[in-house]
């Protein structure tokens, strides 16, 4: 059994590789306008921002490209109901966050405390998403 620690030994695919995987061809309507956007995004300088707010920016860009394909591959290749991929999605996410997270630490990092600080922070950032949303959408 591979210990978390060890997580970070092996190579990982890029997004490109894992999609030539198991994508089996399909990409959603509007992929490529989507990854030249991230792409050129990422080629911007965040120099201008704090440390902390580039992060974001930075890991923002990677999630959302994989985040918008996987949703699009499940509801348009696999026919998954809404609700199905709300709720995956929002477990993939935070899996892999915890699995991630547990690549930078010590093996006795206090995970249940840091699990509480991912829970705070994907539940106040979901909102945030969806008051913008809305407000994008003109319904408020």
């Amino acid at each position: 059994m591979t210990a978390i620690t060890d997580i970070h030994k092996r190579p990982l695919p890029t997004f490109v590789q894992w999609l030539e995987k198991h994508a089996h061809g399909f990409q959603s309507d509007g992929f490529d306008d989507f990854a030249d956007l991230a792409r050129r995004t990422q080629e911007q300088s965040l120099d201008h921002l704090k440390p902390h707010q580039a992060s974001f920016g930075r890991m923002w860009m990677g999630a959302c490209i994989a985040a918008v394909e996987l949703c699009n591959m499940e509801a348009k290749k696999h026919g998954r109901p809404l609700d199905e991929i709300a709720a995956n999605l929002s477990r993939v996410f935070a899996t892999a966050t915890m699995f991630a997270i547990a690549s930078i630490v010590e093996r006795d990092a206090p995970f249940r405390s840091i699990a509480k600080v991912v829970t705070e922070e994907f539940r106040a950032a979901a909102k945030v998403a969806a008051d913008t949303l809305t407000d994008q959408a003109g319904q408020r």
